[in-house]
């Protein structure tokens, strides 16, 4: 599905709650970017990373940060986004943060919202508004089968 993302602000904080890390967002620089294009935006009065899928890309928009060390704590963040107008109605979109990231880029935690589950009619799909999953060990359709009505 085809989906832009705004990222307005972001802050990383440590599990001894003593120090915090701001985030620039106007620079793309601090971000490996993967089937994706950012630009830096105005959102709302706010500098934005706004990203987009590219052309030919998958339908997973990533923006890795590099070089930020960060093991437990709070990560806040404000995002924002769209469906591209050529998806379908019935495409619902994610928007997620990956966290705990290992070089291989393949073992990561993440949780994610799906804007359009959290206006649906039915209430199972309103569970499903906001997911959680643990990769590769932990994928959203494992803890969905075992768990079919919590997730």
């Amino acid at each position: 599905m085809k989906m832009s993302l705004l990222f307005v602000a972001a802050v990383l904080c440590c599990a001894d709650q003593t120090s915090a890390e701001h985030i620039s967002l106007a620079n793309r620089g601090s971000f490996e970017l993967h089937t994706t294009q950012a630009e830096t935006v105005i959102y709302r009065g706010r500098h934005a990373l706004k990203l987009t899928e590219k052309p030919v890309g998958s339908g997973q928009l990533l923006a890795i940060l590099r070089g930020h060390p960060f093991r437990n704590g709070t990560i806040d963040v404000d995002v924002a986004g769209a469906r591209a107008a050529t998806a379908a109605e019935s495409d619902r979109g994610f928007i997620g943060i990956a966290f705990r990231m290992q070089s291989d880029e393949v073992h990561y935690e993440c949780i994610y919202i799906r804007p359009t589950n959290g206006r649906a009619q039915d209430q199972l799909r309103r569970n499903h508004s906001t997911q959680y999953e643990s990769l590769p060990d932990w994928p959203w359709y494992r803890l969905r089968k075992e768990n079919p009505r919590r997730l």
